[in-house]
Order: structure tokens, then sequence, then C-alpha cells
């Protein structure tokens, strides 16, 4: 499997500039954290589908529970990041996926809708690579319409941030209304996390609309787990608490719509960086 950091990215550039003293303005540009892949879309309505993931920093939430840091707080995207222009990152990733033949590519992060990626998304279209995209719906862009497949995740109590209706509104009636391929996740923590997915459905009658997930969350996330933490720990962890989740959700009728998930990628892997 494939992992480049924006470290590494900023090495091979030095490199080939003939210093490792180069800096740039980095207006107008686009903080990538890491590039990986191939490898399978681990939760939501693609899952299991073989992928590259391009993550990308900056988000406008501050998860207690998130299982990407590296990728939201200021000073480690500053630290792990590569500022590259749209340009710049889709000859990246069209020459990496044209070695694999990898067909898609999911936009991940932080939030990668804090960015301006229109060039971007028709560059890699043109290069007939499709697209997914997970964001927490806070923020809209345009070019969001224009990917294949778009993975709105409010975040509940439990992940320790607070709802926006209006912000969650204008995503849903945009996807709506230009007939995007779209889907609601709702990441699970806790038994308040499943209230507040059943108030959202109820409101916005989500599952008239799209496909609604409930996705068990990583209850050990990368950050948060002790060194002695070994990855069959977390995989047992994971697992346990997923069977419990859908023992408690099935006695609840309201969800029989819903499809209920662990995190794949977490039962396979546990907690390591890039897959």
């Amino acid at each position: 499997m494939y992992l480049l950091t924006g470290a590494q990215i900023n090495e091979d550039r030095a490199s080939k500039a003939g210093t490792e003293d180069q800096k740039e303005s980095k207006k107008g540009k686009i903080p990538v954290i890491e590039i990986f892949g191939p490898t399978i879309q681990g939760e939501g309505g693609v899952i299991g589908v073989q992928t590259y993931f391009a993550r990308l920093g900056g988000c406008d939430y501050r998860c207690s529970m998130c299982d990407s840091l590296h990728a939201v707080l200021p000073a480690l995207v500053h630290k792990n990041g590569a500022w590259m222009d749209q340009n710049e990152l889709a000859d990246l990733l069209i020459a990496e996926m044209d070695k694999t033949r990898t067909q898609w590519l999911t936009l991940s992060g932080g939030n990668p809708a804090m960015h301006d990626l229109t060039i971007l998304v028709q560059r890699l279209q043109t290069a007939g690579i499709r697209i997914a995209v997970e964001t927490q719906g806070t923020l809209w862009q345009d070019w969001l319409i224009d990917c294949e497949y778009v993975t709105v995740s409010p975040k509940g109590p439990g992940m320790g941030e607070t709802f926006d209706p209006k912000a969650f509104e204008e995503h849903f009636s945009r996807y709506n209304y230009n007939a995007v391929e779209f889907s609601v996740k709702f990441v699970i923590m806790q038994a308040a996390d499943l209230e507040f997915a059943k108030n959202i459905i109820e409101k916005w009658n989500l599952f008239n609309f799209c496909q609604v997930y409930l996705s068990l969350g990583n209850p050990i996330p990368p950050g948060k787990d002790l060194e002695q933490v070994t990855t069959s720990q977390v995989r047992e962890t994971v697992l346990n608490a997923y069977a419990i989740t859908v023992d408690e959700i099935l006695q609840d009728p309201f969800f029989r719509d819903a499809r209920i998930l662990p995190q794949f990628h977490v039962l396979l892997w546990g907690n390591k960086q890039g897959v």
C-alpha cells in the first residue's frame, strides 16, 4: 500500500528544486497531509470500494473523538502539510493513481470543503477519476455537486461538537436540487448519538431522500490510545462495541431503513496511518 505524507512531498519538491530551504507562499494553496492507496473505503455509501485517499488539512470543527487530528489542529497541519496548488495536486494524484488503475479518489480531512477544489475536481474527472467526498456538512462549496458521491456526516454529542442546522439544511437542499448522489452518516459513540440521529432524520425526513448510515465510531481513536494498546486490542474493542450498538439499534423500529456499519478499516488495520 502506498503512503505519501506531506513531509515526503516537501522533501521531494525541495530535492527537485536543488535546495532544502525552498520556501514559497501558501496563498491560494492547499495543505496536503497525506495521500495513500490503493485501499478500501471503510465506511459510508461506497464502503468496500477500492480507492485512493487524499487527506487535506484544515477543519472548522474540533471533535473530541477525532481520528484525524494531524489534519485538523493548525500546528499539526503546518507541520505535516505540503502546500500545493490545485494543478500540482492533480498532477500528483493522476500520476500515482494511473500506476494501479484505481478509479476512485476519496477527498477527506479535516473538512475538504474548507478549500476551493474546483480545478482539482475538473482535472481529476477529465482523467476518468471518480470522486467521493467526506464532509460534516458545515461549509458549502459549489464543486461538491460535480463529485460522484458525497457523504455528509453531522456530528452528534458523542463527538463533542455542536450541530449547525442551517448549514445542514443548505447542504441537504442543494444535493437534492442538483440530483447529486449522497448519503448522511451519523457517527455513533454513545446512546445520545442515536437520539441525535433520530431527531435529524425526522426533521428532514431523510429516509425518503437518501440512504442513512449509522456508523460506529472508534472508541480508541489515534491520539487517544495508550502506547500499550495493540492493533488486536483496538479490533476487539471496536467489534465488541459494534455488537452492543447493533443490538441496541435493532430494538428501535424507527431505524429499520438505516444501515448499521462498523469502520471496516479499523477492524482490518486498527489505528495504523495511511490505510
